[in-house]
């Protein structure tokens, strides 16, 4: 668990330190770090408060992954 929190705050600070720069690595990253949180959804347990903390939690590296894809995408 400390290993996947680290590399969340790891992509975290390559994301900001690769912001002005186009960059393949961020976009892995950032998939990277949406698939671990959506399996972590489907493990979720049964209670409506876990479910909605882990819809807001997959959402943070959806909005990451989109920037960072729009980022490679646009960046000449």
């Amino acid at each position: 668990m400390y290993a996947v929190n680290a590399f969340k705050v790891l992509t975290g600070l390559l994301g900001i330190a690769l912001a002005n720069k186009k960059s393949f690595l961020t976009v892995v990253c950032g998939f990277i770090c949406f698939i671990m949180q959506l399996s972590a959804f489907f493990q979720s347990g049964n209670g409506g408060l876990e479910i909605a903390v882990n819809v807001v939690l997959l959402v943070i590296p959806y909005y990451y992954l989109h920037n960072a894809w729009l980022n490679f995408k646009d960046k000449k």
